[in-house]
């Protein structure tokens, strides 16, 4: 008699098929989304020298008022006047050091000249020229500086394992000098889909190919091409087949030789069509998972065929979405070095759930939002496992492990990252 796996114990089943993850070091620009495995660590000082934070006048600040007499004719007598020897914009230097009762002028962002201590921004400043300026507020040294290093050290640890780099993080490695960082390898993906009924892909301009008599298009592998992408994994191959047993298995073992993961959809139920377990079987000789207590998806393989590890999802679109969603995407991205969990999040019901008595553990597509700082739950959305529409509606995944759920419970939440 087959073995049927509770959810949980499928979960645990699948974690066993987790491809290892492998690292490898890419140039920084190439690692938006990857996981980090090394630390981050700056390569140089940031700012690498002290810089001007206002556009205005270096000056050494603390220092005795100029004579009287050096001020410009007509100047404020409660100002002190400086004599301007230079100017020096962002990318520029100024060369020689500042003496008591010398400026120059300096752009945001430009290095402050040798023995200058503080900048004076320009409405602090009176009759400015070329050569002479006022300054008619006072100033304490490091005034508009920001100094070397106020940002982080050379040697600084910036990023830790286990974070997903994203735009904000590829900014800060820029910023600190790091051309490289060690990261998770993506898992090279196959995606086969069978059905005969199907139909795939555009007919140009003119939009989606006609449909035979019996026949419908086919959305597995949008969403499945779409979902691995997103995540960073590569897709190698993307094939739709008819429901022919030969083609399927030479198929299936062409990808298994050059493939991570391989995953189908369709065919995997127990129909005069459904190849896929018995394929599974001769080619791995056991299938680690071959049926799920979970509505909707119990159809469901999990099997390694060499080095690859395969994933047989059902043919009905929502099923294989959740299928995907809370069995098979949180070990691709294990596999990626991210930590992810089924039901990592928790909301409240703001309705009651009166479902029919079964063994199986209910995924329902759901609507949360946050009020006054609750996740508030609301599934009362068409739950059929061949009904594709209320995708657009739901930004979450609930569990339930039981018939009767009354309004108010705190239920097992997924967030779809792409609903959010």
């Amino acid at each position: 008699m087959e073995r049927v796996h509770t959810f949980d114990e499928a979960v645990q089943e699948i974690r066993r098929l987790t491809p290892v993850p492998r690292s490898e070091t890419l140039p920084t620009d190439a690692c938006l989304g990857r996981i980090l495995l090394g630390e981050a660590v700056a390569q140089i000082d940031v700012p690498p020298f002290d810089r001007a934070m206002m556009d205005g006048y270096a000056i050494v600040a603390g220092q005795p008022a100029p004579p009287a007499d050096a001020r410009p004719q007509g100047g404020d007598s409660r100002a002190a006047a400086f004599r301007v020897v230079g100017s020096v914009a962002a990318g520029t230097v100024h060369p020689d050091p500042l003496r008591p009762g010398e400026a120059v002028r300096i752009m945001t962002g430009a290095p402050v000249p040798p023995g200058a201590n503080a900048v004076v921004r320009l409405e602090w400043c009176s009759n400015a020229t070329e050569t002479s300026v006022e300054v008619v507020h006072a100033v304490a040294p490091g005034e508009s500086i920001q100094p070397r290093g106020d940002d982080g050290r050379a040697g600084d640890v910036l990023l830790m394992p286990g974070v997903r780099i994203s735009p904000g993080h590829l900014a800060l490695c820029r910023a600190f000098g790091i051309g490289s960082l060690t990261v998770a390898a993506a898992p090279t993906c196959s995606v086969i889909v069978t059905g005969t009924e199907l139909v795939t892909g555009t007919d140009g301009a003119d939009g989606a190919p006609p449909l035979p008599p019996g026949r419908i298009y086919g959305s597995n592998d949008a969403f499945l091409r779409g979902a691995l992408t997103a995540d960073g994994l590569h897709v190698r191959q993307c094939e739709t087949l008819s429901d022919d047993r030969r083609q399927i298995r030479q198929a299936l073992a062409a990808a298994c030789a050059r493939s991570d993961v391989v995953i189908t959809t369709g065919g995997v139920s127990a129909g005069d069509y459904d190849y896929l377990p018995g394929i599974l079987q001769e080619l791995s000789g056991h299938l680690h998972v071959r049926k799920v207590l979970i509505r909707p998806g119990a159809p469901f393989v999990a099997a390694k065929v060499g080095a690859a590890t395969v994933f047989a999802l059902s043919g009905n679109p929502a099923a294989s979405f959740v299928q995907f969603e809370t069995l098979v995407r949180p070990v691709l991205r294990a596999a990626l070095g991210w930590a992810d969990e089924p039901f990592p999040a928790s909301g409240k019901l703001l309705h009651d759930m009166e479902l029919k008595p079964v063994q199986h553990t209910r995924i329902l597509r759901a609507h949360a939002s946050i009020h006054q700082g609750e996740v508030l739950v609301d599934a009362q959305m068409p739950q059929s496992s061949g009904q594709v529409s209320s995708f657009s509606k739901a930004n979450c995944l609930i569990r339930l492990d039981a018939p009767s759920v009354p309004k108010g419970t705190v239920v097992p939440l997924r967030w779809l990252d792409y609903a959010r």
